[in-house]
Formats: structure tokens, C-alpha cells, sequence
């Protein structure tokens, strides 16, 4: 073979260069040839396991780590390795035993922690996961992704200003990385150009999910905003309390002052949902074909009640509204018309602005003295406009 009379060390040296050109049958061919002259070389046991990661054989990987750990069960690395083997197949359990040995042999190798942090995480064990990722950020305090994850999990425990901290703090060591968009085209980050302030309040109507494409994700993580979603359809309504906890969550049609019943026909179509009443017939046959295509879904009618955005705000008694974001598919003009903005004004106003509506929306805005300052996005059908009072 070409190999004779080369030690287990030089032939695990050759593998170890192969493996990193790529070459992984050539590497894995020489790990095999190692154990042979050595079958108690623990590397050669690790290296090999890693070379089947990289081809995604995964329940190889995890023999040639179990062998390596036999030979040397003082390796914290073997136990890691092991670990996120074991985690990738979704076996926590055996993930968290396995990143808790890596710990116990070398406790102060940050990412050991935030493994075992991120595999406490996927388990729901929330207390132990913030565990983790503080000594991760005692240990090395400019991680950005354990800020992150700390932020995360310290938002699922409804603990809002430290969240907010650490989705800050994460932010401002990576911005690229972690000052995250939620919104359409980077929409949010736009947005929050001209809302660089803490403690702010919104409102957001066509809040879907709560995090698809939202307006006001961004501005709760980061800037510690409170404030009311609006979303009309019922499935996405639950889906919204569950990712929004923040936030109350209210399921209504928002329509004008003059809409005389009690309930409203829609169609569902995900992030393009509309009021029958939005647009022709014909218009909305075309957006509900464009949306199914686009989401690849399927659609139907429901009834959903209705109110007017002025008796939400009543309902809870707003003061101040720092935001309206409003992104109702065409029936935003109506939405308006349901808001007495003697009693309610919000600073700034998001509209999505249909192709051929803007005129009318200036006018309206320009009637209660608002006025256009910036348009955050253009495209075929809409434009994204921001009206400050």
C-alpha cells in the first residue's frame, strides 16, 4: 500500500492533511491503517469521527468517539465531540451527560459551557441553560452569540430588561451578526433609524405570527418597546400570543367607524391575509393566486370580528403611542378611519401603501397633520411609507 514501515503518528499526520484538503475516503483509509499498527491510538479514534461528521455518517462518528473515550476517558474533547454528535441527532439526553463530562474535566474551556448551554436550551431547561452561558461570558465575556443566547432564553423566561441587555450587548460586539432583522427587506432596521430611543410603545395591525416580517420585533428585543398586536385570523392569532408574551394580543379586523356589523369576511393567505372589501374582486383573485403561489399554501374564508382601532386603544387604555405600524393588504385607508386621532396620535405611523394609493393616503394623512418622511422600501405593489405627526 505504499505505507510500510511509517508509524501510527506519521500516518495520522497524513490523514489529518487529507482530511483538511477534503479528501475524506483517502483520510478515513489512513485513520484505519493507524488503529491497525495502534488500535489503542485515541486520536486516531477522534480524527476518524470527525472525518465520518463530515461526511454526515453520524452514527460512525459516534462509535470511533465512544472507542476514543474507552482508550482515554480523560479527554474532555472526546466527551465534546461526542456531544455535539449527539445533539445534531437530537438525542439530548445522551448530548447534556456527555458536554457535563467535557465540563467536569475542563471547566474553564468556554465552549464547553455553551454547548451544554445551548443543548440545556433545546431541552427547555432554561435555568441551567442561563447557568451556562454566564459562566461562558465570565469566562469570556465578548462572545456575542452567548450573549445572544442568553438573551434568547432570558426572554422565554419573560425576563424582559435583562433580555434586552444582552440582545444590546450581542449587538454591539457583532452588529452584522447579531443585530437581527425580523422585518421584510431589513424594513425594521430602517425603521429603527428614526426610533432611536428606549421604552417606546406600539402598535402593530397585520401582526401575523408575531415574528414573520415583523415591524416591532426588533424594537421589543433591542429597545425594550412594549406594546399591542393586532392580527385578525385565529390560527395566527395563537401562534402570536405564544411568540409575542410581551405583548397583548388582540384578534380583530380593525374597520371604520361607519362598518355597521359585527363580523367580517377574510381570506387567509399567511402574510397576505385581506378583507374581501380591500380591494376589487378581481384584485383580490390575483393577490390570493400570488400569495398561495409565493408561500406555497393553500387558502380559504373565515369570519372574524371586527372593531375599530380607537376601541382597542380605549380597551387599554393607551396614553402614548410611539408607533403605528399598519400593514393591512389594501385596507388600510378603512383602519384609519377607525382611529379619532383627537383622543389617539400615534409620533410615527408605518403604512403599507398599495400601488395607486398613495395620493389618497397622503391626502388622509395630511388631513389629521401628518406628513411623509421617508419611504423605507419600494416595490412592484406597495410602498413602505413613514408619516410623523
Amino acid at each position: 500500500m505504499g505505507n510500510e514501515g511509517i508509524s501510527a503518528g506519521e500516518l495520522l499526520k497524513q490523514a489529518n492533511q487529507l482530511k483538511r484538503a477534503g479528501r475524506l475516503d483517502e483520510a478515513i483509509a489512513l485513520y484505519h491503517q493507524a488503529i491497525e499498527i495502534n488500535p489503542n491510538f485515541a486520536w486516531a479514534y477522534n480524527n476518524l469521527g470527525d472525518a465520518f461528521v463530515k461526511q454526515d455518517k453520524l452514527d460512525e462518528a459516534v462509535v470511533e468517539y465512544q472507542k476514543a473515550i474507552e482508550i482515554n476517558p480523560n479527554s474532555a474533547l472526546y466527551y465534546y465531540n461526542l456531544g455535539e454528535v449527539l445533539a445534531q441527532q437530537g438525542k439530548l439526553n445522551k448530548a447534556v451527560d456527555n458536554f457535563t463530562k467535557a465540563v467536569e474535566i475542563q471547566p474553564y474551556f468556554y465552549k464547553f459551557q455553551s454547548n451544554l448551554g445551548q443543548a440545556f436550551h433545546r431541552k427547555n431547561l432554561l435555568d441551567s441553560a442561563i447557568s451556562c452561558y454566564r459562566k461562558v461570558l465570565a469566562i469570556k465575556p465578548y462572545s456575542g452569540m452567548d450573549c445572544y443566547n442568553l438573551a434568547e432564553v432570558l426572554y422565554k423566561k419573560q425576563e424582559w430588561e435583562e433580555a434586552v441587555t444582552f440582545y444590546k450587548r450581542a449587538a454591539k460586539i457583532s452588529p452584522q451578526k447579531f443585530k437581527k432583522s425580523f422585518g421584510l427587506n431589513g424594513l425594521d432596521l430602517k425603521l429603527a433609524d428614526y426610533l432611536n430611543f428606549d421604552n417606546g410603545f406600539f402598535i402593530e395591525a397585520g401582526a401575523n405570527n408575531g415574528i414573520s416580517q415583523s415591524n416591532t420585533v426588533f424594537l421589543e428585543r433591542y429597545r425594550n418597546w412594549t406594546g399591542v398586536l393586532i392580527e385578525p385570523i385565529p390560527d395566527l392569532v395563537k401562534l402570536c400570543r405564544h411568540n409575542r408574551p410581551r405583548c397583548v394580543v388582540e384578534n380583530y379586523a380593525l374597520v371604520p367607524f361607519n362598518y355597521d356589523r359585527d363580523e367580517i369576511d377574510m381570506h387567509y393567505c399567511n402574510l397576505m391575509s385581506l378583507v374581501k372589501q380591500a380591494m376589487s374582486e378581481e384584485e383580490v383573485k390575483k393577490h390570493i393566486k400570488r400569495g398561495c403561489e409565493l408561500q406555497k399554501i393553500e387558502t380559504y374564508v373565515v369570519k372574524v370580528p371586527v372593531t375599530t382601532l380607537n376601541f382597542i386603544l380605549e380597551k387599554h387604555k393607551v396614553k402614548r403611542i410611539d408607533l403605528l405600524s399598519l400593514d393591512v393588504e389594501g385596507f388600510e385607508l378603512q383602519v384609519l378611519q377607525g382611529l379619532n386621532f383627537n383622543q389617539f396620535r400615534p409620533r410615527f405611523m408605518l403604512i403599507e401603501v398599495r400601488q395607486g394609493q398613495r395620493q389618497k393616503m397622503d391626502s388622509f394623512c395630511n388631513s389629521v397633520s401628518y406628513r411623509a418622511v421617508a419611504e423605507l422600501s419600494q416595490r412592484n405593489y406597495y410602498q413602505d411609507v413613514l408619516y410623523e405627526s
